[in-house]
């Protein structure tokens, strides 16, 4: 492993005392919360309000809003920053914990916004000072009010003012722009979209305002809108993109231009943001900028490839869901698609600890840790993912904490902890980056506090986890053969369902995919060759019930009664909820690729077949048939279709020589001929029994043959089979697995253990490279 240590310090690291709480080795930490939220709207204020507190926010006069009013919320963020205040939402009258709220920040006057004498006489009842902006007319006619109090609060302006002005269906676009408004202390004005609200027509008339920043495009800020305020002599200009998430990120983009780029993403959403409604003050005074989620800022985050600003997520699932959340923070994270591992490039300075660079970034890279097959991270001379640092006074009374994108261990700490302590500080740190809460207590986990004698590493549960979540992991699961003849069609027509005893397998993985070797009809004319099978149409709905997603026709018995029941098959299973591949009513359908979107990524299967009756079955431009593997160049083309439009691919070929221990070598050639096109995953049938499983090129998987599955005969060894599971993303080496099963006389496979399991699972292993059978790997 190369470890690469960094020897200079960032400038600028405070060398304050180390506090008692630090040299008793705690684990708190200040690393600011993933989530601010309450119960509602209010309590979520409450809560931002202490954050921003706790980032040393005081002031002596808070502004309070009624609960419902998110508009007028908004629109007090020039407000609050001019009084370089905090915003509450307010219940009527106030609870004892939006009071305490507003006592906990130092205030003694509150600033009642937009609830007329009522909301402010509750206020003053409360033991307030109160001064009451308000105006009838609703939230555009509150926003002017506003502006006039701006203008008369002493700051003794004459010349021309600023303002911002929102559309009052376009909140978001305000909601991003808060903390800009916040910084300027200037009005944020409300209007309809197709026509200038006249409460703020009136402000901008009589209160010299020459120059506005309409937020957000057309559709919230009409033309006409624009051209009165231009006819009223006011300058303006838009911040707008194509949505409200471009929008966020044009306003991002502004502030940048002003010195203003955030060291932080708040998340906030909603078209009523009401738990992002008093953001604004927190967002400024936390140097962050306000983003809602969605695809386009998933797509900024990803492209920071590791860069982006610490995430915290504004208000409680119901506004953000954990799987938003989940998904945003991973984009923010990785560099790369679903295919490619998370890689974070950490660099090691130990300014207060001379000679422990080494240390700790064995901690961080090397085995026992957070370092794993999905996230790597790798040492480097300088960071500009992550940086870890062993510093004295950074963390206050906390053993660890985060300043940025860099990590902090207090070297008070780190010199009252043994090895395994040690250890355990840095993987708490890199915890805390990678989303793990610090737990308290000693329960075994890599959580607990230095002292306690568990592991200094994180289980394996929790890397599996972690890996999970930046880098999630889906499994695919494969069978052999499927029929449909003789005592299986009576199952199917008496109610049992042939795969109902591996329904658990399949139905468990992210995507299954079987060989169909029969056609599903009632009609046709059977073909003029030795064995011609038919299936009952009721099996398509058996083999979804099962767990199968993905059937591939694509085999020599497909079209075995002819372009009728081959067209019933794709009915059946188009009406089943079952997919196809491989065979269609004319070429571009049986080369095309099944598409599934798993949590690894979009997989696409792709079936061909290199067995068949006669060549006059390889479909053609107007001809039903199959996706022949003889046609090399059609092959190789649907890969590489496959692989434009999907981030893994899988191909289900039909191949080989029928009982035959080794693949053959066509086999070898068409699987490299595949992989070089795309594909990650090649699975076979056809030989009836089971072949070895081959890892090419590093990083592609070829399971030659996984022989019968649901089958009329149980002769030894055709009755041998199972299911092949493989993880997805394939990361290093692919990872698979094999459950042995056997077809009885039912016909139906059954999932066995013992020396019986074991027997067919060394069938497998023996006919795999190095397996003892000696099988040869063109």
């Amino acid at each position: 492993m190369l470890l690469v240590v960094l020897s200079a310090v960032p400038a600028g690291l405070p060398s304050a005392a180390v506090s008692s709480a630090a040299a008793q080795v705690t684990l708190a930490t200040d690393v600011p919360p993933p989530r601010i939220a309450g119960g509602d709207r209010v309590a979520t204020a409450e809560a931002v309000v202490g954050e921003w507190r706790r980032r040393g926010g005081t002031a002596s006069t808070v502004v309070v809003v009624p609960r419902d009013q998110t508009a007028v919320a908004l629109a007090a963020a020039g407000l609050a920053g001019r009084a370089q205040t905090a915003v509450l939402l307010s219940d009527l009258p106030p609870s004892a914990s939006t009071v305490a709220a507003a006592r906990g920040v130092g205030a003694s006057r509150v600033l009642a916004v937009g609830g007329g004498q009522a909301f402010a006489d509750a206020w003053a009842g409360a033991g307030f000072e109160v001064t009451s902006v308000h105006a009838e007319g609703g939230p555009p006619a509150v926003a002017a009010a506003i502006g006039r109090h701006l203008h008369a609060d002493g700051r003794g302006e004459t010349g021309p003012r600023h303002a911002y002005l929102a559309g009052t269906g376009g909140l978001p676009d305000a909601l991003a722009a808060g903390p800009l408004a916040y910084a300027d202390g200037d009005p944020l004005l409300l209007t309809a979209a197709g026509a200038l609200d006249p409460h703020t027509r009136f402000l901008v008339e009589t209160d010299q305002i020459s120059a506005i920043t309409v937020l957000g495009g057309e559709a919230v800020v009409g033309p006409a809108v624009v051209d009165e305020l231009v006819a009223l002599g006011v300058a303006v200009d838009r911040i707008a993109g194509p949505d409200r998430e471009a929008t966020a990120l044009a306003v991002l983009a502004r502030s940048a231009e002003r010195g203003l780029a955030p060291s932080g993403i708040l998340l906030a959403a909603g078209d009523d943001p009401a738990d992002a409604a008093a953001a604004a003050p927190l967002a400024h005074r936390a140097g962050q900028a306000v983003l809602p989620p969605g695809p386009t800022t998933r797509a900024w985050l990803a492209a920071r490839c590791g860069n982006a600003p610490p995430l915290t997520t504004l208000g409680g699932p119901a506004a953000i869901a954990a799987r938003v959340d989940a998904d945003l923070r991973a984009a923010a994270q990785r560099c790369g698609g679903p295919r490619d591992p998370m890689v974070v490039r950490v660099a090691v300075a130990t300014p207060a600890a001379p000679g422990a660079e080494q240390e700790v970034l064995v901690a961080v890279t090397g085995p026992g840790g957070w370092h794993s097959r999905r996230v790597r991270f790798l040492g480097v001379a300088d960071a500009p993912h992550l940086g870890v640092l062993v510093t004295d006074g950074v963390c206050g009374d906390a053993a660890i904490c985060r300043r940025g994108r860099d990590l902090h261990v207090d070297a008070e700490a780190w010199r009252s902890a043994d090895a395994d302590g040690r250890r355990r500080l840095v993987n708490d740190a890199v915890g805390t980056w990678l989303g793990v809460a610090v737990r308290s207590g000693c329960t075994g986990s890599v959580m607990d506090p230095v002292g306690c004698a568990a592991a200094p590493g994180p289980s394996p549960a929790e890397v599996a986890a972690v890996e999970d979540r930046y880098v999630p992991s889906a499994t695919l699961a494969f069978g052999g053969d499927v029929h449909g003849e003789r005592h299986i069609a009576t199952a199917v027509a008496e109610g049992r369902n042939p795969l109902g005893p591996v329904a658990e397998l399949l139905s468990a993985a992210d995507l299954a995919v079987v060989n169909l070797e029969t056609p599903l009809s009632t009609r046709g004319t059977p073909a003029a060759k030795t064995y011609t099978f038919r299936g009952p149409p009721g099996m398509a709905a058996d083999l979804a019930e099962a767990g199968v997603d993905v059937v591939t026709l694509a085999n020599n018995h497909a079209l075995d009664y002819g372009v009728t029941a081959l067209a019933d098959t794709l009915d059946h299973a188009r009406d089943a909820g079952l997919a196809t591949v491989g065979a269609g009513l004319d070429a571009s359908q049986a080369y095309a690729a099944h598409l599934t979107d798993t949590p690894a990524g979009r997989v696409a299967v792709v079936g061909l077949t290199r067995v068949l009756h006669t060549r006059a079955w390889e479909a053609g431009p107007g001809r039903p048939g199959l996706a022949s593997g003889y046609d090399e160049s059609a092959a190789i083309a649907a890969v590489q279709a496959a692989r434009d439009t999907a981030d893994h691919v899988v191909v289900a070929v039909h191949w080989g020589t029928e009982r035959a221990d080794c693949p053959d070598a066509g086999q070898g050639r068409l699987a490299r001929l595949l992989i070089e096109a795309g594909a990650d995953v090649v699975v076979g049938h056809h030989p009836h029994v089971l072949q070895g499983v081959e890892v090419r090129d590093g990083d592609a998987l070829v399971a030659y043959s996984l022989g019968n599955f649901v089958w009329y005969h149980t002769a030894v060894p055709s009755r041998y089979t199972g299911v092949l599971a493989v993880e997805l993303p394939l990361l290093d080496e692919p990872q698979w697995s094999f459950t042995p099963a056997e077809i009885r006389a039912d016909g139906s496979p059954h999932p066995v253990g013992g020396a019986l399991g074991d027997a067919i699972a060394a069938r497998v292993r023996d006919r795999s490279p190095g397996g003892s059978l000696g099988c040869a790997f063109p």
